[in-house]
């Protein structure tokens, strides 16, 4: 489309050029013509030189900024191509104002970002997050109140009243101490009336600040000691206004009129609904859910089904036990007219995996068919990141009435059987809602975050285990295909590693997931070693599996495991929103050869990562960029573009050099 627009360009410069005189005139007419060339051919930074030598002959001219922003752009120069946008659009150059908007005006992108997730709230303007209060220190921090303890144990029970859309329940807490304590901190949303909290019969004094609670126990107790509390209460849940995004009780009906609920609570608070320690960093050992319900539809929860029994004369209680650690936000019920798809897989280890799915009766003929490709799924991330860690309790997946979730081994399931395909993968075959959700069981699930500002570990490696699927089933093409849609809508307003101990909402613009996976694109990219990058992500998973990690603990990891110090790459891709620039320049020496200098800048020192250029003759060379100045002599043909992740054709990129970052010719 480039050559139409220029041909276009070049009839309007044309006619200027008649107004000319003599050699002005033939030159113009030379530069143009050959910048149409230039875009045909992929020589973006002939397209630019020619361009930077006719602005002084035509400045007030829109176009030639537009189409050397569009240079820019597909050679990677993105702040500079930001720069010919604005230029264009004061000239009136209607097509250059859509580029302003979606490339270069991030107010628009934060505002938007900034009344979906944080509405009715002030604004810092040093991290674009609200003001911390006392409450989100209290949630999000590890206090001495909340650290003096481990949980082992919960023993959850919940009773639903559709009718009045409240709930009421108990929780037995079983805890091991960690230091002498006799004050600790449990978690319910101020909402919530409690009725009665009780250590071995005892009643417990306790103190509420907004949604934590203080607990007095009867007796001071000391390090290793075990006991436990009960709480119960009863109160409203909020009701999701967009889950899973917004989360909160969905209450709806089948398409046959029958009651269909459930609940999401990712980040927004498992205390939203039930009384726990509500930090990532602890998850008790295994856990009962029991949920009671009015009428004959089941419930369906994570682990094993363990019995149903008659609660009352009204209500059916079904027991649900959980034998592994699980974290607090995937623990869910659903409630609906359900029926059994049963299913099963062998495990490299020679064991069987059972797998259930759950569906309503209207999709239960296509998900006997449709959901064939979960063992696919499952299968190969037995094989990239080590057999299922839940074996025992089985791998689920579970209708739902919102798009899906990663609870443990009851998955949400809600997108279209195949119906929709407008958020599918380019090959169709595949369902994202499946082979993402389903990595979660791996990453955020058994190797999960510490803090909510660590929570990238779970949305980074879950996202690039898609592409990793999408690249066992259909090449590295189809995986580039679907990497250059993650960088698309990477947004860099937000470092990926949030502010801790405050509840950090870090998944506000999505760059935990579409950003992390260019990281782990680069890191592939910059070993340049397949087997050791797979085997990264194999052991990390294996080693540290039910466990809560930091960011440092993966850093330290990678470091010891790939035997280099990446700090300086990790510091620049997790706490820094600028991305690195490779500052580049040509120049011919005196036997006509053009030498490409390149160096990285706007990062610490001992930073690399690869690059891949492109020269007039079509040949590609793959270089690993660093902080000092290098040069490459290019004896033929001359220097065409830098192939970054905006060049239109990757196919050209050679394979681990598609790194994310910015260029800057000099």
């Amino acid at each position: 489309m480039y050559k139409v627009y220029l041909a276009i360009l070049l009839c309007i410069v044309f006619q200027f050029s008649l107004q000319g005189q003599g050699k002005t005139e033939e030159t113009s007419l030379e530069l143009w013509n050959n910048s149409i060339d230039y875009y045909e051919g992929g020589n973006y930074s002939g397209v630019i030189d020619n361009l930077n030598r006719l602005e002084p002959v035509f400045p007030n001219f829109g176009d030639l900024y537009y189409n050397r922003a569009l240079a820019k752009l597909l050679s990677g120069d993105v702040p500079g191509s930001c720069s010919d946008f604005k230029q264009a659009n004061t000239k009136k150059v209607k097509q250059a104002k859509s580029f302003v908007h979606y490339y270069c005006d991030q107010k628009i992108a934060n505002k938007y970002l900034q009344k979906r997730y944080y509405p009715k709230q002030k604004i810092n303007p040093a991290n674009l997050r609200p003001y911390y209060s006392t409450a989100d220190t209290l949630r999000g921090a590890l206090l001495k109140e909340r650290s003096c303890y481990d949980v082992l144990f919960y023993d959850l029970n919940v009773r639903i009243n559709p009718s009045k859309k409240s709930i009421s329940g108990s929780n037995v807490i079983h805890f091991k101490m960690i230091s002498d304590a006799q004050v600790m901190q449990v978690d319910l949303f101020k909402q919530y009336i409690i009725d009665s909290i009780t250590s071995n019969g005892i009643k417990c004094d306790y103190t509420r600040y907004f949604d934590a609670i203080l607990i007095n126990l009867p007796s001071l107790l000391k390090a290793k000691q075990t006991a436990s509390i009960k709480i119960t209460y009863h109160g409203k849940p909020r009701i999701a206004a967009n889950p899973p995004w917004v989360c909160g009780f969905v209450w709806s009906k089948d398409k046959d009129k029958n009651m269909w609920a459930s609940v999401c609570c990712e980040h927004y608070g498992a205390s939203s609904w039930w009384p726990n320690k509500d930090h990532l960093s602890d998850k008790p050992d295994s856990m009962r859910i029991a949920i009671e319900v009015p009428g004959k539809l089941p419930v369906i929860c994570n682990g094993n089904l363990r019995g149903i029994e008659k609660a009352d004369a009204l209500y059916t209680r079904y027991n649900w036990f959980v034998s592994y650690p699980i974290n607090n936000y995937n623990v869910t019920f659903y409630w609906g007219n359900y029926k059994n798809i049963r299913d099963s897989l062998l495990t490299r280890n020679g064991k069987q995996l059972m797998v259930d799915y759950y569906v309503l009766p209207n999709h239960f003929e296509k998900a006997q068919s449709y959901f064939k490709q979960t063992l696919e799924v499952i299968d190969f991330y037995n094989k990239a990141f080590g057999d299922y860690p839940y074996a025992n309790d089985g791998f689920g997946q579970v209708e739902a009435p919102y798009a899906g979730m990663e609870h443990q081994g009851a998955i949400a399931y809600g997108y279209s059987f195949g119906e929709d395909s407008s958020r599918n993968y380019r090959n169709k075959k595949y369902d994202p809602i499946i082979v993402h959700e389903a990595a979660h069981e791996w990453w955020g699930n058994s190797t999960n975050a510490y803090d909510m500002a660590d929570v990238w570990l779970h949305e980074a490696f879950a996202s690039y285990a898609e592409l990793m699927f999408i690249e066992n089933k259909f090449g590295y093409n189809e995986y580039q295909y679907e990497l250059q849609r993650n960088f698309d809508d990477i947004l860099n307003i937000y470092p990926m590693v949030g502010n801790r101990d405050v509840n950090e909402q870090s998944f506000v613009g999505g760059d935990i997931y579409m950003k992390g996976t260019a990281l782990l694109d680069n890191l592939r990219c910059l070993l340049n070693n397949d087997s050791l990058f797979y085997g990264l992500m194999y052991n990390f998973q294996i080693d540290n599996r039910f466990k809560a990690l930091t960011t440092d603990d993966f850093i330290n990891y990678s470091n010891k495991y790939v035997g280099l110090d990446l700090h300086p790459f990790y510091n620049k891709f997790l706490y820094d929103t600028q991305l690195p620039v490779l500052e580049y320049s040509t120049e011919n020496n005196s036997d006509s050869a053009l030498i490409f200098s390149y160096q990285w800048v706007g990062v610490q020192e001992g930073f690399q990562l690869p690059i891949c250029i492109k020269t007039i003759d079509g040949k590609t060379y793959r270089f690993e960029a660093k902080t000092e100045k290098q040069t490459f002599e290019i004896k033929k043909g001359g220097f065409a573009t830098i192939l970054t992740h905006w060049h239109p054709n990757r196919a050209d990129i050679i394979k681990n050099s598609s790194s994310y970052f910015y260029t800057r010719k000099l």
